[in-house]
């Protein structure tokens, strides 16, 4: 008989505890594979942080100075939009207006030919372009003003006419100058002068000026729409009388004045806003024994005026009568306080 040999077992593997195990691995070979894997994990845990907070960080730092930076840049864009101030001469004298339109506005002052002047240009609301003044932020059309100054006048004009025959009309008075427009026949102009080179300067019916040789532009007197300009002022030194267009005027002015001694001294004003021979008439002006009117022109144009009229006036501006007449006229700069409704006024009277 045939003795059985005991078979072994197979291998069992032996159960681990696990927190046993886990406890020897720290110290084993094991932890020390999984010390050195974990230190580069770490390593890179630790370098994406501080990329992402780095990040963050440069971010801000970039955002900021970006921001800050775009105030210079406003600026400067700021700065080139505003308009710059332009340099003009006044080519034809002119209404200072409150607001940049001939219609819905009030005429505030007037500027003289050849004065020089500053501003802004604008558009107009109704319509091209004009001037705002940087001193007194007052308005003048742009087209009564000319990069260069005006030439002299020889002779001073200041009628109203219509052209008899159509007209071509220069920018200057230097002969072949470049054209600027053309007038038919009927439309009113003003014959501002005589150049020294002997062209005739019109202030045209859109505005502006222009020039024409002398006798190239046939006119005649215009008819009383136009002509009332001319005939606007009748004045008598002997007697004080101004005629009968300004005769409502002087009654409106001495409708406000009241009738008690005590109110002699006054004087009281009402707007005119015409023209007379190339003058502006801003008021008439009605005093207690004496009354007159009063100019936007300085003295000394509306004296040059009344000479070529014919008139005699004195240096001082005296109106030059008899030793007989009990009433004595002249013209003399507006007083300072006054100065609101003119530059110079024809006072007459006792």
């Amino acid at each position: 008989m045939i003795a059985e040999v005991p078979q072994e077992a197979p291998p069992v593997a032996p159960v681990r505890d696990s927190a046993r195990d886990l406890a020897q691995d720290s110290t084993g070979p094991r932890a020390s594979f999984a010390a050195r894997n974990r230190v580069p994990l770490i390593a890179g845990v630790g370098v994406l942080a501080l990329a992402i907070v780095g990040g963050l960080w440069l971010g801000r730092e970039t955002t900021g100075p970006s921001v800050a930076s775009e105030a210079p840049v406003a600026d400067e864009t700021a700065a080139a939009d505003t308009p710059k101030s332009l340099d003009y001469h006044v080519a034809v004298e002119s209404d200072l207006r409150d607001a940049p339109s001939e219609d819905g506005s009030q005429v505030v002052g007037r500027i003289e030919r050849g004065q020089a002047v500053r501003g802004v240009l604008i558009d107009g609301t109704q319509g091209g372009r004009w001037l705002k003044l940087d001193e007194g932020g007052a308005y003048v059309n742009l087209v009564n003003l000319s990069s260069a100054a005006p030439p002299r006048l020889a002779e001073i004009d200041g009628s109203d006419r219509v052209t008899t025959a159509p007209c071509s009309i220069r920018e200057s008075e230097a002969a072949g100058s470049k054209g600027k427009a053309e007038i038919a026949a009927g439309s009113p102009v003003r014959i501002v002068g005589i150049t020294g080179k002997g062209a005739v300067e019109l202030a045209l019916p859109g505005g502006g000026v222009g020039y024409a040789a002398k006798d190239a532009c046939p006119t005649q007197p215009s008819s009383a729409k136009w002509a009332a300009a001319n005939g606007l002022i009748e004045f008598e030194p002997s007697s004080c009388e101004f005629g009968p267009e300004l005769a409502p005027y002087f009654e409106k002015a001495a409708a406000l004045r009241p009738t008690t001694e005590d109110e002699s001294a006054e004087e009281y004003i009402y707007p005119v806003n015409k023209t007379f021979r190339g003058l502006k008439v801003s008021y008439v002006v009605s005093g207690y024994e004496w009354h007159g009117v009063a100019f936007v022109d300085s003295p000394a144009r509306v004296e040059a005026v009344f000479r070529k009229l014919g008139f005699r006036l004195d240096k001082d501006g005296s109106f030059a009568v008899s030793d007989d007449t009990p009433v004595s006229s002249s013209i003399s700069a507006t007083q300072e306080d006054k100065q609101m409704r003119g530059k110079s006024e024809l006072i007459c009277g006792i």
